[in-house]
């Protein structure tokens, strides 16, 4: 799997949990909160976490990776892991250059990579 598209999830997972009403308050939403994962899971059962994700970044498509369904549900736990992944995704070091770089064509877009994933808008 592309390393870039997981890491688009993962930020969208973290800050989408992070923004919840039980947190910070941004979105209102609770769809990570315990009350929430007994409701969706009596529905949906395995899954679960699509919902939450769904609920938190309706516009992405995704299918369940249990690797990647299981690495952000441990991370999903409480606040303090969601924050520890979250430093953990802005400490990646990327190379940098003290010139311009050609980061592809105008025209090019994430879509086919994030597709890979499931993670394309519908």
């Amino acid at each position: 799997m592309n390393t870039i598209a997981i890491t688009i999830a993962e930020l969208r997972a973290l800050i989408g949990y992070l923004g919840e009403k039980s947190q910070a308050n941004r979105c209102g939403s609770e769809f990570f909160n315990t009350i929430a994962a007994v409701f969706l899971a009596q529905i949906l059962n395995s899954f679960l976490f699509l919902a939450q994700y769904q609920g938190i970044k309706a516009a992405s498509d995704t299918r369940n990776d249990t690797v990647f369904v299981q690495t952000m549900q441990a991370s999903l736990a409480n606040r303090e892991l969601a924050m520890v992944r979250l430093a953990e995704l802005a400490r990646k070091v990327e190379s940098a250059s003290p010139s311009p770089v050609s980061l592809g064509q105008m025209s090019q877009d994430l879509k086919a990579e994030l597709q890979q994933t499931g993670m394309a808008p519908q």
